[in-house]
């Protein structure tokens, strides 16, 4: 036997402690951060419950998804299956619902951490989105001003 049972036992160990660990800091961190497999989802931390009310029964697997906004589920599906399928990374930003009842838009990043797996991140940009609004409504009165100003400075005064 190459290797024996108390060399195994220390891998094992040591991969649980570095599960705990991952964990420990997942719950730490700021921001919602879930890991996949092929069935969906296996595990989030506690921001991810809290950002949506729920206990992780309630998302295991594929429940996740019933908080995603209908106009968002296609593209968001094509995108992540996409990624894990090529086994690369991707971000995507659509509409969840959050527990108050609010859609929210969360930028999501995720990544193949083997071959059967996905880690990533998912983090509220609303904020950012309707800033983004703001400036291009922004904008757009500022062209339409500039036209309407360009074709009263250019009509001739005996018109009137």
């Amino acid at each position: 036997m190459i290797f024996s049972n108390e060399l195994l036992g220390k891998f094992s160990q040591g991969s649980e402690n570095a599960d705990s660990r991952f964990h420990q800091m997942a719950n730490a961190a700021p921001v919602l951060i879930w890991e996949t497999d092929t069935n969906g989802v296996v595990f989030v931390n506690g921001h991810y419950l809290e950002f949506f009310g729920v206990s992780n029964e309630d998302i295991i697997g594929m429940g996740w998804a019933k908080f995603l906004h209908p106009d968002d589920l296609q593209g968001y599906i094509d995108a992540y299956v996409k990624a894990f399928q090529e086994r690369k990374s991707y971000a995507y930003e659509c509409r969840f619902l959050r527990k108050d009842g609010q859609w929210r838009w969360l930028r999501n990043s995720g990544g193949p951490i083997d071959n059967n797996r996905f880690v990533g991140c998912s983090f509220d940009v609303t904020d950012m989105q309707e800033a983004r609004k703001l400036l291009q409504t922004q904008e757009t009165l500022r062209e339409s001003e500039a036209r309407y100003r360009a074709l009263f400075e250019n009509i001739d005064e005996g018109f009137c």
